[in-house]
């Protein structure tokens, strides 16, 4: 994950205009992992579904649900992928391809272990953090966390799962305005 954030820092640094990072889940924790290297163009990040810190029960998910999940992973990886998928969204996400099982679960392990709690207040940039009230991936007290912990933040729960952005596309939208 940390390589990923160095390529983004990297990218954005470079960049010949100002950048909003817009990172979903494990891609959230990234765009911190990227904020926290402060690139010079980077303007803004939008956070969505974002938990500090996964494997917590309160901040993310149940340290036990996440073991049992991983052994699924293990057993029958493409069936416990389309089940996640279903938890995280319905069927929306129903056609994506499988990813690539090797490297998926060596990056979600590094998700699993990452702990940003003590690092979030040192975020200088304005952040937007969207949350759904009705996720089952990440518990929306990860993001309201965040919200206390990073000083030019704002925090928008709305009626939905883990991707808020299917039901609610103007609010992603207009964060970006």
């Amino acid at each position: 994950m940390d390589s990923f954030a160095s390529e983004l820092y990297s990218r954005i640094e470079n960049a010949s205009e100002k950048v909003v990072l817009i990172g979903w889940s494990l891609g959230a924790s990234i765009s911190i992992l990227t904020g926290l290297k402060r690139p010079k163009n980077l303007e803004r990040l939008v956070l969505i579904g974002f938990s500090p810190k996964f494997k917590d029960k309160k901040l993310g998910h149940n340290p036990a649900m996440i073991k049992a999940f991983m052994l699924a992973l293990k057993m029958d990886f493409p069936d416990t992928v389309y089940n996640f998928r279903k938890t995280a969204a319905g069927d929306y996400f129903r056609e994506i391809p499988l990813p690539e099982k090797e490297g998926a679960t060596r990056i979600l392990r590094e998700f699993i272990n990452l702990d940003l709690t003590d690092r979030l207040h040192m975020i200088d940039i304005p952040v937007l953090l969207i949350h759904g009230r009705e996720d089952r991936i990440i518990n929306p007290e990860g993001s309201i966390f965040a919200k206390d912990s990073i000083k030019n933040s704002e925090l928008i729960l709305v009626d939905s799962h883990h991707a808020p952005f299917l039901d609610y596309p103007e609010v992603l939208k207009d964060s970006l305005l």
